[in-house]
């Protein structure tokens, strides 16, 4: 849930969530059908707050990775819903072109807006 906020640039764990919930091709992405409920922000929340910057930047990786490998990341510009991500020609990173944000970036941010802290490795 959290790298669809950050590929469709929702700055807040509730806007994650929210838009999760509401569309219903991303809770089938998510593996969710069409009874089940999405999880909320706060289970969202939760969830980020426990694991290490480490784990985030590992299955980061791995997304881009499965992207690379089934041809869904070719290119220098990616389009996702309006969002432009520009990636280099390695694909080992992703940069947001409105603002210069790397994933690791967007995942401080929401921690620091969230905790009023600024270092999310120093979450245990």
């Amino acid at each position: 849930m959290i790298f669809i906020g950050y590929f469709e640039d929702i700055s807040c764990q509730r806007g994650i969530a929210w838009r999760c919930d509401d569309s219903r091709s991303l809770a089938r992405f998510l593996g969710y059908g069409p009874g089940e409920s999405m999880p909320d922000h706060s289970t969202l929340s939760l969830t980020r707050q426990r694991l290490p910057m480490e784990i985030h930047q590992c299955a980061f990786e791995l997304i881009l990775q499965a992207t690379r490998d089934n041809g869904q990341l070719r290119g220098k510009t990616n389009g996702v819903d309006a969002t432009d991500l520009e990636a280099n020609a390695s694909l080992k990173s992703i940069v947001r072109k409105d603002n210069g944000d790397d994933w690791r970036a967007y995942l401080k941010k929401l921690y620091e807006e969230e905790t009023g802290k600024s270092d999310p490795s120093s979450v245990s």
